[in-house]
């Protein structure tokens, strides 16, 4: 309920937190592993967190069939938001 004036679901909100657990981003198979979902899954949040402005995939070095995710710059102030609530969920 807390997340819910972000505007994003659940699961995309967990998907950027896992992203800022990372620093020089994560391969989106890696990623999807990390949440327990599925390729098409992912692809799903990952494509509405791009078109959003929030994260950017890229073709991973030495691997161009791979794809990475990074958080982008635009999604700073929302993370810092997301950390804050979680860190009172926790001491809640």
């Amino acid at each position: 309920d807390r997340l819910r004036a972000s505007g994003l679901t659940h699961a995309r909100w967990q998907v950027l937190l896992s992203l800022s657990r990372v620093e020089d981003g994560v391969r989106q198979r890696e990623l999807a592993d990390r949440l327990g979902v599925g390729g098409p899954t992912i692809g799903r949040h990952l494509e509405e967190l791009e078109r959003l402005g929030l994260i950017e995939r890229y073709p991973r070095p030495g691997d161009r069939r791979a794809q990475c995710v990074r958080l982008a710059a635009r999604s700073k102030p929302l993370m810092e938001r997301i950390e804050a609530i979680v860190a009172a969920l926790q001491r809640d």
